[in-house]
């Protein structure tokens, strides 16, 4: 709505389920703008991007008995729950051979596969994970530390070929 009033433009809300539908429906072209997404050199195969709009820190989330985490290069085959089709899964997976990835539907899920003993950790954004964990009730779960160069730079993207959406 917001982006409506400010641009004059009439813009159609497409809703769908997981993120990996909205990828796709923006891959295919039924979707032109993506609001708040990464940019990730997968994604600029079809998507330009504005400047950020908003950064956020991403933190590991382990269970309340897992140590500090200063660096993931050295942990061993410990599993990361994240959300599929996500900038982090796609950045994480290629930097950090040495962790074991569980591919999930939604940020709760990451969560919740972590509290409930599923998985070792998850990546997450700290607004994001703090909202669902108190939501959730989830307080068996911790931040145990944060990957330095992993943040979050939420951007607008838009299809290639719609240049001109981007710039307005």
């Amino acid at each position: 709505s917001l982006m409506e009033k400010r641009t004059g433009l009439n813009i159609k809300l497409l809703q769908t389920k997981t993120w990996d539908e909205t990828l796709e429906k923006s891959k295919s072209g039924k979707c032109d703008i993506l609001s708040f997404v990464n940019q990730t050199p997968e994604r600029e195969k079809w998507l330009i991007f504005t400047q950020p709009l908003l950064s956020d820190p991403n933190i590991l989330i382990t269970r309340e008995e897992h140590s500090f985490v200063a660096d993931l290069n050295g942990l061993n085959q410990e599993s990361v729950a994240l959300p599929s089709g996500t900038a982090m899964l796609e950045r994480i997976s290629k930097d950090f051979p040495n962790l074991t990835f569980i591919p999930v539907v939604s940020e709760g899920d990451a969560l919740e596969m972590v509290s409930e003993k599923n998985a070792d950790m998850t990546v997450r954004s700290l607004i994001v994970a703090a909202d669902i964990i108190k939501k959730e009730g989830w307080f068996n779960l911790k931040i145990s530390g944060q990957p330095q160069g992993y943040e979050t730079h939420l951007r607008i993207g838009v299809l290639k070929d719609e240049k001109i959406l981007r710039d307005i």
